[in-house]
């Protein structure tokens, strides 16, 4: 008889990477939101032009795209671009949800654009993050 607690190599896979994609999600909106708030406090201190609120958005979401890769590709240690593709497609599909919902974004090329540019950055993130070692003591 199988014992309930014992799982296979694939479940094993499939829950490690489901949990490696959550934690970059985790950290990327973490980042996302730690970084909207040093900007909101900048913003608040100086005079900022419509085009610096854009072009720190799109950082601030490159950012976010990128370090869930990382995180997520840093968790399950192997399949680099395949976590940070994952991860960041997770990140950038949170990302327009909330803005759907929440502020009234719309969809159109310029989104298209924004989820290609974050698909990239997560993959690349997930690129450097399987392949940076640990230090060792």
């Amino acid at each position: 008889m199988r014992d309930s607690h014992a799982m296979n190599p694939k479940e094993v896979w499939r829950s490690l990477f489901m949990k490696s994609v959550l934690w970059g999600l985790i950290f990327a909106t973490g980042l996302t939101l730690i970084l909207l708030i040093v900007f909101t406090v900048v913003q608040v201190k100086q005079d900022v032009s419509p085009g610096t609120l854009s072009i720190m958005s799109y950082i601030i979401g490159c950012l976010g795209s990128f370090s869930s890769g990382f995180i997520a590709s840093r968790k399950m240690r192997q399949n680099g671009l395949l976590m940070g593709v994952v991860a960041a497609l997770t990140y950038a599909l949170f990302v327009l949800l909330m803005g759907l919902l929440f502020f009234g974004n719309t969809l159109g090329v310029d989104t298209l654009l924004k989820v290609m540019l974050y698909l990239v950055l997560g993959a690349f993130g997930g690129i450097v993050g399987v392949n940076i070692r640990k230090r060792s003591k």
